[in-house]
Order: structure tokens, then C-alpha cells, then sequence
């Protein structure tokens, strides 16, 4: 299961800390189309979200497969390969998904991270004109911690061998500097046959100013093989409530 990057902004943050593969959900500003040395067609695509936009390439198989979503104006849902060339972060479109159809697997309910409360509007706006909020609905949530005061956080790992696994995490600020790395601690590890592992923990933030955070978290296994996943959070000035993390996809 791919990791989320919480908006374009965090994607080069994210990718230079190791997390090749993410989600995100983004506008298409416009596509154009070429040919690569061997003959067939690649389409390159601009993207954008309220944090800034990239290009992204996808080739043959997925541009005939994802053509008629991938037209400037279209909202979507993009599971995106990244890898770094020199200091450019490079992005490559494995699959796309209408934003509508996306949200409307989840009729139940949505939750909606934000990294600041600017977006809250817009997104009201937009589920207000499909009828499927009213006021009170609309929970806009980033998980609030308080320095040196553990969280519980809830993990999904995947293809995790089998033993012993270590943790480490590092908090970067909203302008990709280091934080401080905080620590983590396993409590439980439930495997389901052919499913993936249900990891329990708890982070404790290193001494931070009340903002806007990053956390980056590593789980190791007991054959060396790491995972990084990367989680948005804030920190509240003491007193605040306690939260939960939900960082999904500790392992990919």
C-alpha cells in the first residue's frame, strides 16, 4: 500500500528521506504527449495542489489506460513513484482515480488532513455543492502532540519478515529541517495470514515550538529491510489534547 505525501509541498521532503512511493491528490494543470527513443508514447503531465505544482510522467500503458482522466481541470487521486536525479525530484504516475470517485467509496465518512486552516473553505465549498456535508460535518484534522508527551500511534506494515523489529524517528519542520528525532516505542505486533501487520506504539516529540511538523518513521526488520513512512502533525502549546497518529503503510 503506497504511503501518503500530504501535499505537493512535503513530496520532496518526503522522497530525499527515503519514501519512494505516495499518494496525492492534486489538479491537472495540463498534459502533453511524446514519443521516447524506442517509439512509444509517454504523456508528461503538470500538476498542481494549494501548496504548488510538479510534473509527472507516465508512459504507454498508463497513458492509454488513464488518458480521458488526465485532461487540464480534472481533480484526482495519484499513486506516484518518486526518486531523486541530482537535487530534482522526479515523479512517475502508476495509477489515477477521479477525486470523486475516490470520496465516494467512502460515503460513510472522510477525514481530511490539513496542514493549515486556509483549505477549509474550498473544501466545504466543494462538498457543500455535491450535497454531502452539512456545517457540522466537516471535520478538518491534523493530529496535535505535545512536547515530550507520548502519542499512541496506530501501523500498518508490510511484507515485514518475520522477528524482532526497531523503530527511529525523525521530525522535520515545514521547511524540511531537522527537528530532532523523538522516540519511539513498539508495544504490539499482530499478523494476520496473508494480511498485513497491525503495529501499536507510542512517539514522544522531541522539545519543539508549537507549528507544524513532519514526523519520519523508519521500521526496520529483522533482515535489515527498512520502511519510511512520513505523517503530518502539529504541536499545541502544553495543556493541549492528546491524539492518536495514524501513520498507515509502515512498510511498502
Amino acid at each position: 500500500m503506497p504511503l501518503v505525501y500530504a501535499a505537493i509541498r512535503s513530496m520532496a521532503v518526503s522522497v530525499k528521506s527515503g519514501v519512494s512511493v505516495g499518494r496525492v491528490a492534486a489538479t491537472v494543470l495540463d498534459r502533453y504527449e511524446r514519443r521516447t527513443k524506442s517509439g512509444s508514447k509517454m504523456g508528461v503531465v503538470m500538476l498542481s495542489d494549494q501548496t504548488g505544482h510538479f510534473e509527472a510522467i507516465v508512459f504507454q500503458e498508463g497513458l492509454q489506460k488513464y488518458r480521458d482522466l488526465l485532461e487540464p481541470g480534472r481533480a484526482l487521486v495519484l499513486v506516484l513513484q518518486a526518486g531523486l536525479e541530482g537535487d530534482e525530484v522526479r515523479a512517475r504516475i502508476q495509477s489515477a482515480e477521479s477525486l470523486d470517485e475516490a470520496a465516494a467509496r467512502h460515503q460513510k465518512g472522510m477525514r481530511i488532513y490539513l496542514r493549515t486552516d486556509e483549505p477549509i473553505p474550498s473544501v466545504e465549498s466543494r462538498l457543500r455543492e455535491r450535497g454531502s456535508v452539512e456545517p457540522r460535518d466537516l471535520d478538518a484534522v491534523r493530529p496535535a502532540l505535545e512536547p515530550e508527551r507520548d502519542a499512541a500511534m496506530a501501523l500498518v506494515g508490510y511484507h515485514l519478515a518475520a522477528g524482532p523489529l526497531t523503530a527511529e524517528a525523525l521530525v522535520m519542520t515545514a521547511e524540511g529541517k531537522e527537528a530532532g528525532q523523538g522516540k519511539v516505542a513498539l508495544l504490539n505486533r499482530e499478523t494476520a495470514a496473508g494480511g498485513p501487520d497491525r503495529i501499536t506504539a507510542t512517539f514522544r516529540p522531541p522539545r519543539l515550538q508549537p507549528g507544524e511538523y513532519e514526523l519520519l518513521l523508519t521500521v526496520t526488520d529483522s533482515q535489515g529491510a527498512s520502511r519510511t513512512s512520513a505523517t503530518p502533525f502539529v504541536v499545541n502549546a502544553p495543556g493541549g489534547a492528546a491524539a492518536v497518529v495514524k501513520a498507515g503503510g509502515a512498510g511498502r
